[in-house]
């Protein structure tokens, strides 16, 4: 809920529709789907992060076909990092579900970031690793990065 709260901040990074906002607020339930979020203890060295955004849009290969300007004009995706004490969240948002559960972040030995959404059936141990200002990093850019690389998006 926070993340659709901050990411006014640039209203024209909006990407969480009214409908679902609304929804949200008025049933008080989990997202029903297309939603991910991870959670890491992180101890920043360096400059903390405290909110980082990746707006982004999703469309079918056809729709980006007809199009002429491939520039995004609207997003309809969001990927965003914030850090709350030394709570790393990381939410991924997508209209196509599978885009926000594929996400597997490969970080170097004794750090570690869970998916907490969807539940699944592992419990974990908390705090399992401390994630570095490098993994954090990583964790905010990878939906981004992923995006430029397999051309999904018009513009981020």
């Amino acid at each position: 809920m926070k993340a659709m709260v901050a990411e006014y901040a640039d209203s024209e990074h909006v990407t969480t529709h009214h409908i679902q906002r609304k929804y949200l607020m008025k049933h008080h339930l989990s997202p029903r789907k297309g939603w991910s979020v991870w959670i890491a203890h992180y101890n920043s060295v360096n400059a903390p992060m405290l909110w980082f955004a990746s707006p982004f849009l999703v469309l079918p290969d056809r729709t980006v076909a007809r199009r002429r300007d491939r520039r995004a004009t609207y997003y309809n995706g969001h990927a965003g990092t914030q850090i709350i004490g030394q709570l790393l969240i990381h939410v991924v948002r997508s209209p196509h579900p599978r885009l926000a559960r594929m996400f597997q972040f490969h970080l170097p030995a004794k750090q570690a970031i869970f998916r907490i959404w969807p539940p699944n059936a592992f419990g974990l141990k908390w705090p399992a690793g401390t994630i570095s200002d490098a993994s954090a990093s990583y964790i905010s850019d990878a939906v981004k990065e992923f995006m430029i690389r397999s051309g999904q998006r018009s513009s981020m």
